[in-house]
């Protein structure tokens, strides 16, 4: 039995970096985090994105579905999905501020719908400024964005729609 799922984490992230983060920063660069050999993004102001957290929200829940003779069940998992996001560079902060005001505003759910992905809520912005391997400072605010992505689980199943003929027995003669 082999499931499919209809949002991966790939995905939600993808959603948020392509539909949300990129239309509120357009030509800034945003790359998903913890990558081996990958070099800075290029450019003064970059975004860097991490999941953190992916915690369940309900206990699943289950359905079944036929169509054409095929039957189909499904599972479906509520689940928050916490986000890293920093932001670098000379406008960081600026950047990190849009991002507090837009997030849980309608521009935010505007840009996610259809995506699978809602906005949630938000930490606090955090000053991460650290000095570099040149003894400078590099400009680094981050945020924790919580997002609700409920992925459904679909696997074939086998059902029966009719009985064939039943013998039914009295419990009376049984004794």
């Amino acid at each position: 039995m082999s499931l499919t799922l209809s949002i991966t984490e790939s995905q939600a992230l993808a959603a948020l970096r392509q539909s949300y983060l990129l239309a509120l920063f357009p030509g800034i660069s945003v790359t998903r985090g913890q990558g081996n050999r990958v070099p800075l993004p290029p450019g003064p102001n970059w975004i860097l994105i991490t999941p953190i957290v992916r915690a369940r929200m309900s206990e699943p829940w289950d359905g079944i579905s036929v169509t054409g003779g095929v039957t189909t069940a499904s599972i479906t998992q509520n689940t928050r999905l916490d986000v890293q996001v920093d932001c670098f560079g000379p406008a960081a902060e600026d950047n990190i501020t849009q991002i507090v005001m837009t997030w849980r505003d309608p521009y935010a759910r505007n840009a996610l719908a259809g995506t699978g992905v809602t906005p949630a809520y938000q930490s606090e912005p955090r000053n991460l400024t650290f000095v570099n391997d040149q003894s400078q400072y590099e400009f680094r605010w981050s945020i924790d964005l919580s997002m609700e992505v409920d992925p459904v689980a679909t696997y074939l199943s086998q059902s029966a729609d009719t009985l064939g003929p039943v013998d039914l027995i009295s419990t009376q003669t049984l004794t």
